[in-house]
């Protein structure tokens, strides 16, 4: 008090003194201040270890772990001394120090009172400030950690400061942070769904009912769950449609519209939003298999939930995408490179490839933004004629022909209606036209057959002859008695071996009375080497040779052979 005293009475006589353009007033230093630190004691214990509450433990945030004491500062002058304690990891001379408790003042007085809740949140902020300046030093939040703690005492408006001599810790913490794998569940999904995050953001589809759901930490055996209050606590903004269920463990309670949502979860803007899911009314496949051009694009089929199926005849080497309209690439969707088997409509490539030839069945779903592909050898006809009707285990098995297209031949009623199955066990991938049933215009024998290469359905109507006969470039279209006769082998399967040059072309009749071209029979315009009675295309083999066909009135099927 002396020294501040003689430092005014000094000032005011030069003030007197001078002129007041010639005024020096030389103000006190911090480092002019004398100030000498409190001591900090030791208290009873210096060990901790900090239980969290789980969904199965009550855990002891809650408890008061420590008091600290210590003595008194003493300033050379009359200002107030105010006391802060202060933590850091042990060896790291309290560069990445905080006080504790966290976002409290200094106090006045000789002690503090903390508890296992102020340790951990100290220790976690801690971590958080040594990774900040990639410091070697960390927190091990499976074990033990040595820390150090002590009292910082500050003179005034920070005039002076002094610190106590340190005193060890040893603290094992638990990470109160997010994990980075989180699964979300609850009465509000059908199933659990798993976030990831990246770059400080975790993202999920959903598929909400308005019921409640709260965050799990991965993997589940930890028991640690983040609810509504967690995030209202840590300052969290969260989407109105998002509600407290103040249910007995304080969960989320979603109150929009049901259906499919984005929940976005942000750590670093601390907000969690939800933006509802709206699926294209249309999709379509395009890609090599289609000559990229969207126009050529296959159309998939909506199953009305918002999921989509398709199937189509892979190539090796074959790549693809999907697009909402066959008129542009806008709004094109493909394969998320950071998680395959999941899309995003963001930027250019890549497109999804990588699958070995074969038959697919494509699901995309848009309520999860996944897709699937499924191998497929088979093909099932089910409808209005099967036994029982409508029935998958009852469906009707197809042949599968070349260029991957299946065929069945089946007599139908006016009334009859009928799709194609996958399998024969359910009714996933189901394939109709426009999204509908197939039907036939009048009753009859038909030809049924499904293109995987360019997704047509073919239904043609045919009469099975008794017999049958051979007419093409070989003779020069002569349809007249010389037509070679096909032999019966069996039941409704015809068979010939013919010498033909190349590119001669061929189809059959049922009657070898000279000029009858009625009812003629070759193969399908868009499903090759499938029967097609009456506006058929001709068969064209490309080599010559002996040529031993097949004609199949069981499965609709023309089969060529050496």
């Amino acid at each position: 008090m002396k020294k501040l005293i003689y430092i005014l009475i000094a000032v005011f006589a030069v003030t007197v003194a001078c002129e007041s353009d010639e005024v020096t007033i030389n103000t006190i230093d911090a480092s002019e201040a004398e100030l000498i630190s409190a001591e900090l004691d030791m208290p009873a214990t210096n060990t901790f270890e900090i239980t969290r509450t789980t969904d199965l433990v009550q855990g002891n945030e809650a408890a008061d772990a420590v008091t600290f004491t210590w003595s008194k500062a003493s300033g050379d002058n009359d200002g107030a001394i105010m006391y802060y304690l202060q933590l850091d990891v042990a060896g790291n001379d309290f560069a990445t120090a905080v006080t504790i408790p966290l976002a409290q003042e200094g106090t006045s007085e000789l002690s503090r009172k903390l508890t296992f809740g102020d340790l951990n949140k100290a220790v976690n902020k801690i971590s958080s400030n040594l990774f900040a300046i990639a410091s070697p030093l960390s927190i091990n939040f499976e074990d033990v950690n040595s820390l150090e703690i002590r009292v910082e005492s500050i003179l005034g408006a920070s005039i002076a400061k002094a610190y106590s001599q340190p005193i060890p810790l040893t603290v094992k913490a638990y990470f109160s942070g997010l994990t980075n794998d989180l699964t979300i569940s609850g009465a509000a999904l059908a199933e659990d769904v798993n976030i990831t995050i990246a770059d400080g953001v975790y993202k999920g589809r959903l598929n909400l009912t308005q019921n409640a759901f709260r965050f799990f930490a991965k993997p589940a055996e930890t028991n640690v769950s983040y609810n509504y209050a967690y995030f209202e606590s840590n300052g969290y903004t969260i989407d109105p449609l998002l509600e407290n269920a103040n249910d007995d463990k304080m969960n989320f309670k979603f109150t929009g519209t049901e259906g499919p949502w984005d929940l976005v979860l942000n750590t670093n803007t601390k907000t969690i939003t939800l933006v509802e899911v709206v699926a294209p009314d249309n999709l379509y496949l395009i890609g090599s298999l289609t000559g990229w051009d969207p126009a050529t694009a296959f159309p998939f089929n909506n199953n009305g939930d918002n999921t989509f199926s398709i199937s189509a005849n892979l190539a090796d080497g074959d790549q693809f995408k999907f697009i909402p309209t066959n008129t542009s690439w806008d709004g094109a969707w493909k394969q998320d490179p950071n998680n395959l088997g999941t899309i995003i409509n963001e930027g250019g490539d890549p497109n999804i490839s990588g699958y070995p030839a074969g038959q697919y069945l494509i699901t995309v779903n848009f309520n999860s933004l996944t897709f699937t592909m499924k191998e497929i050898n088979n093909l099932y006809l089910v409808g209005s004629m099967t036994n029982p009707a409508w029935t998958p285990e009852a469906a009707l098995p197809m042949t599968n022909g070349k260029a991957g297209v299946f065929s069945i031949v089946q007599t139908l009623a006016a009334s009859d209606e009928f799709k194609f199955l996958p399998t024969n066990t359910g009714w996933d991938g189901g394939i109709g036209k426009d999204g509908g049933n197939i039907t036939v215009p009048e009753a009859g024998t038909y030809v049924i057959s499904y293109n995987y290469t360019n997704n047509n359905i073919s239904v043609s109507k045919i009469v099975i002859p008794s017999q049958l006969y051979l007419v093409g470039s070989f003779r020069g279209w002569s349809n007249d008695a010389g037509n070679p006769q096909f032999t019966q082998i069996s039941s409704n399967v015809f068979q010939i071996t013919q010498a033909l040059a190349a590119n001669d072309e061929f189809k059959f009749v049922k009657s070898n009375t000279g000029g009858d071209w009625s009812n003629d029979i070759a193969q399908n315009k868009m499903n090759p080497m499938v029967i097609e009675q009456n506006g058929e295309d001709n068969i064209k083999v490309t080599t010559a040779g002996d040529y031993i066909i097949t004609v199949n009135f069981n499965d609709g099927t023309i089969k060529l052979s050496k």
